[in-house]
């Protein structure tokens, strides 16, 4: 046999548990689902009430952490904007920005052009070297002030000095 659903409505299933001899019980019953219901309902409302308060208190916390983050990140984009505008102004590769570590945003000028100066000073010694040691110079490398043509010129006078 199946079991098939039945639906009442509220006049309908009062009059069955009261024919049944169920009205007692039903009472009984519905207090205590009421009560639950009740107490569920108290509860989840004051766990909402402090939730909300600290959920309140998160999200002002977190925007002022968020501001905070905005505000370093446009301070550090635009140093890293104003760094590699300098470089470029100075004929250098907006890769060294790696080398450049200021927050001083009035210092970039003079931080890039120490840079400047250290990579000339470290080329020039390479050069020098190469010289020192009797080396021709490689194409595009020159003496300090001179051309690529005044540089062969004086390569070539010194050697013919030397062999003299």
């Amino acid at each position: 046999m199946e079991n098939k659903e039945i639906i009442l409505d509220e006049k309908e299933f009062e009059k069955a548990c009261a024919e049944a001899g169920l009205t007692k019980s039903l009472e009984n019953f519905t207090s205590r689902i009421g009560d639950k219901r009740a107490t569920g309902a108290v509860e989840t409302y004051k766990k909402n009430i402090n939730k909300k308060d600290a959920t309140d208190k998160e999200r002002i916390e977190t925007l002022e952490k968020k501001i905070l983050d905005l505000e370093a990140g446009k301070t550090k984009d635009s140093l890293a904007s104003q760094i590699k505008a300098e470089l470029k102004k100075q004929n250098l590769s907006e890769g060294l920005i790696k080398y450049i570590t200021i927050d001083d945003p009035e210092k970039i000028a003079e931080s890039v052009e120490n840079l400047k100066n250290d990579l000339l000073e470290a080329k020039q010694a390479s050069i020098d070297e190469r010289l020192k040691e009797g080396g021709i110079p490689l194409k595009g490398d020159t003496l300090p002030g001179t051309s690529i043509p005044t540089a062969v010129k004086a390569y070539a006078e010194k050697i013919s000095d030397i062999k003299k």
